[in-house]
């Protein structure tokens, strides 16, 4: 039986030790582009799309083939596809024409799909008509492109199988049509024979395939320019890799829902139809069968829709009260790092994480916040280490303490909000992110990295200092700045620093790398300690120090006092120092005599590697669901640097202890958060879960399940 998302959730508060608190709110609206047959459809969503039209395309309901790649030339002329009989012309379609006020009809397809007694109606009508066909669907796909091409250039195409490959077809059809590709149809036999010369004769920057090599050889494949093959297990799985491939952005206006076509090919009508009207919104469109296929569940919770539009009927129906669910927004509240794991993979799609822990305590370990989601964290209360951010299509926002420091390594699809103070943030993403400091908001030290590319910061509180070696910087200001430094210069408008150091670049001391390491064994708060960098002669001297905060380098010439640091040992290498975790090792070498910096260096931040015996593993968990002959187990993700293991258990397993060393062959990888069990082997028995450090194979995390009954 499949429990809905909301039933689902408040499910979550029993199931789980975690105390989640949960509110429910719908996200995204539906509408339906339903009529009482496809021709119905197909007017409803002309009505839906087109206030009035000069064009429209005509195409045979039961003749699909000849129509596959009439998408992109439709959204080329701004004209919705209608559908017909094939000798004559539908009075309900007919209608639709006069009441857009239709000047021009494109009849796709040769005589016998559209017969002449059509045109003669569209001209007592007093509409113009052209027909667009080939002696074959595979001639009328190269018309198309022809055509396309000739009205506005192209420089991609789209290649199909055009047999076996119509749900590939229409699955592409929307997103072809955005970026004006041609869709080539492929012969079983001849492939792209009848296209070739069109395609040599084209400065083609990229070829897509849709589809496996059973339905698009690798001969074709090797043929084309710059390709990129896009293909799954099924039509669906497919599908999900075009929505993955085309649409990239988080928020999107529209999901258009239709059937896939396994149960009646003519059902991807709907999908042909609606597949200009989708472009037209820069929205994908998503074939389902009786429900989501799983593919398509992952990439949908990546996104945020406003709109989930089905259009047909008699099918899609669950799939679609699935798409609203997953687009459900929920609050989770949570208090512990564990419990923000428990929700970051309970989440969905719009869901928000408000993570505050209770009062008077803080957050005093390292976390992650890792997610592919659509989702938005919230921060409040007081955060004392480091926070790793990688949540490419969600958002991140802190209305607390942040005394660690935060790591940015992925949030191109969203935002990251400062509304409370941060000590230290590290910008490390490549696919580009917007931070905005709110008024109010407060930031220490801001770095960008070299590695980091198309980083737009908005200030309107207070930052102390911008580090930025990065090529790719905008700053809009209209709060405070006071030091502006790093190799690179950004763009900046609006107030300007009260201090730029770009320009003393070159004057930056660099050269000692300190190291910090476990001792062995280990102990709380000592570590061992390697700066193997020697003084540039007798008159120098290297010495360090621990520091709470991530340090800034210090430039050439800088005047220190030593009385602040200590000298490095130069007979005891590498030395033992007690130190705190989250702390970091700061090394300079000075002129004895003139007290000047001439390098300098630090560390990462320091881990002692020391876990008490006794302490009890826990934080992982596990979500089953029975599907017919199988269970989907669904697990905590791993953290950065460790991976996590199952196995079937008869008995009711012992927690064990954080530090435990375990047999990896007892047990079982789980490579992503979902692992898909045969029923009979787990049934009245339990499955547990450890997650193990990579490097060491000792126990980090620990979990079981509830004896498994269906």
């Amino acid at each position: 039986m499949k429990i809905s998302k909301r039933i689902m959730s408040l499910l979550t508060a029993t199931f789980f030790i975690f105390a989640l608190s949960i509110n429910i709110a719908d996200a995204s609206s539906k509408e339906s582009l339903v009529g009482s047959g496809r021709w119905e459809t197909a007017i409803k969503i002309s009505q839906n799309g087109w206030k009035d039209a000069t064009n429209a395309i005509l195409v045979n309901d039961n003749s699909i083939a000849d129509a596959l790649s009439a998408t992109p030339f439709a959204k080329l002329k701004d004209a919705p596809i209608l559908l017909t009989q094939s000798d004559k012309l539908d009075s309900r379609t007919k209608a639709e024409l006069k009441r857009l006020g239709v000047k021009n009809v494109y009849l796709i397809g040769g005589m016998n799909t559209l017969s002449t007694n059509i045109e003669k109606q569209l001209k007592s009508e007093n509409m113009t008509f052209e027909r667009i066909s080939g002696n074959s669907r595979y001639e009328t796909s190269l018309k198309l492109a022809e055509r396309l091409d000739k009205e506005k250039s192209i420089s991609d195409i789209v290649v199909v199988n055009g047999e076996k490959g119509l749900a590939d077809a229409v699955s592409v059809g929307s997103a072809a049509a955005q970026e004006n590709m041609p869709i080539i149809l492929s012969d079983p036999n001849n492939g792209i024979k009848v296209a070739n010369s069109f395609i040599s004769s084209k400065n083609i920057k990229k070829s897509y395939i849709i589809g496996g090599t059973y339905s698009v050889s690798s001969s074709i494949e090797q043929s084309l320019p710059n390709v990129k093959r896009l293909s799954g297990n099924n039509r669906n799985e497919t599908n999900a890799k075009v929505l993955e491939e085309f649409y990239k952005n988080t928020d999107l206006k529209n999901a258009y829902i239709t059937k896939d076509g396994m149960k009646k090919q003519g059902d991807l009508i709907d999908s042909l139809a609606v597949g200009v009207l989708a472009a037209k919104n820069s929205s994908p469109v998503v074939l389902v069968g009786n429900s989501l296929d799983s593919s398509q569940y992952d990439v949908l919770n990546t996104k945020s829709f406003d709109n989930i539009v089905q259009v047909g009927g008699n099918g899609n129906e669950d799939a679609v009260k699935d798409i609203l669910d997953l687009q459900e927004e929920t609050i989770y509240r949570v208090k512990t790092a564990d419990e923000l794991d428990v929700a970051l993979r309970k989440a969905d799609a719009n869901d928000i994480i408000t993570f505050k822990p209770d009062d008077n305590k803080k957050i005093t370990s390292s976390f992650s916040i890792e997610t592919k989601k659509a989702i938005t964290v919230e921060l409040e209360g007081l955060y004392t280490q480091t926070i790793t951010v990688n949540m490419p299509n969600g958002e991140l926002t802190n209305k607390g303490t942040l005394d660690g420091t935060v790591k940015i390594m992925d949030i191109k699809n969203g935002t990251f909000i400062n509304e409370g103070d941060i000590n230290d943030i590290d910008i490390y993403d490549p696919n580009g992110c917007k931070i905005e400091n709110k008024s109010g908001g407060d930031i220490w030290v801001l770095t960008i990295s070299s590695s980091a590319k198309d980083v737009n910061i908005e200030n309107k509180g207070d930052i102390s200092k911008v580090t930025n070696n990065s090529t790719s910087v905008i700053i809009r200001n209209s709060g405070n700045i006071d030091t502006l430094s790093g190799i690179n210069a950004p763009a900046i408008s609006g107030n300007k620093p009260r201090v730029d150091d770009t320009d003393k670049d070159e004057k930056r001391a660099s050269g000692i790398y300190p190291t910090s390491e476990p001792l062995s064994p280990a102990r709380a708060g000592y570590i061992s300690v390697k700066i193997f960098t020697k003084p540039e002669d007798t008159n120098y001297k290297i010495y360090y120090r621990v520091v709470s905060s991530r340090p800034s380098a210090l430039y050439i010439g800088d005047r220190i006092d030593t009385s602040d640091w200590t000298a490095v040992p130069s007979s005891v290498l590498p030395f033992t120092i007690k130190a705190e975790n989250g702390y970091y090792i700061e090394a300079v070498e000075i002129n004895s005599d003139t007290k000047k910096v001439s390098r300098w260096g630090k560390s990462d931040y320091i881990d002692d590697g020391f876990y008490l015996k006794s302490e009890t593993a826990k934080g992982l968990s596990a979500d089953i669901d029975f599907d017919g002959d199988y269970v989907k187990l669904t697990a905590t993700g791993a953290d950065s640097g460790c991976t996590v293991y199952y196995r079937i258990v008869s008995k009711k397993p012992v927690s064990m202890n954080v530090g435990d060393k375990v047999t990896i062959s007892d047990w079982d990888e789980i490579t992503t958060n979902r692992v898909r069990i045969e029923a009979n082997d787990v049934k009245d028995k339990y499955i547990e879960l450890v997650e193990l450090d990579d490097s060491t194979n000792k126990v980090t995390r620990w979990g079981a399940s509830d004896k498994v009954v269906e």
